[in-house]
């Protein structure tokens, strides 16, 4: 471990699974009696080198964040409900809510309302479970942590050294193409 972290501000790795269904609108609608649609998405990445980058800032989370959102038509993060973030710290979870230029204390949006990856951080699975959150959230099947009304998400995936590759994925509850 390494200052400023301490033990219990790194989550345990495990081990899962994770199947998520994607479905064409007439499909979705048939499968799911509260589907989530995917309103817009992006990826970026930046240097492998962690010699070659400020580690402070993620200008690849910034970026496809800002590309997603404009994406789904939505001008800022903080017009959504929840945001839930593949952060393995709360070092992270800051950088990213920066990237994001939201609050990460109680506020709107609600940020990793499951508790994110800090209870848990399987390999390669942190970010569709991220994903898979946000779905919970928009279809009202997330239980004790649920987020009241909500109707638009921001779930991220992260893989690579410290932030080094960014996934972004908008959500909501309407249909925005027909």
């Amino acid at each position: 471990m390494v200052e400023p972290l301490r033990t219990g501000y790194v989550p345990p790795l495990g081990e899962s699974a994770v199947c998520l269904v994607l479905a064409a609108e007439g499909k979705a609608e048939r499968m799911c009696d509260r589907p989530a649609w995917i309103h817009g998405t992006d990826q970026r990445i930046e240097l492998q080198t962690l010699g070659a980058r400020d580690l402070s800032r993620s200008p690849s989370a910034r970026l496809a964040a800002e590309r997603a959102l404009a994406m789904a038509a939505v001008r800022s993060a903080a017009e959504v409900d929840l945001v839930e973030l593949s952060a393995a710290t709360p070092v992270e979870e800051l950088i990213l809510c920066e990237a994001l230029d939201i609050d990460a204390a109680p506020s709107s949006p609600t940020v990793n309302p499951s508790g994110g990856p800090l209870v848990g951080h399987p390999l390669m699975m942190t970010g569709l479970i991220r994903l898979g959150e946000a779905f919970r959230q928009l279809a009202g099947q997330a239980g004790e942590h649920a987020v009241a009304g909500a109707r638009r998400a921001i779930a991220h995936a992260t893989n690579g050294h410290c932030l080094q590759q960014n996934l972004f994925w908008v959500l909501g509850t309407e249909r925005r193409w027909t």
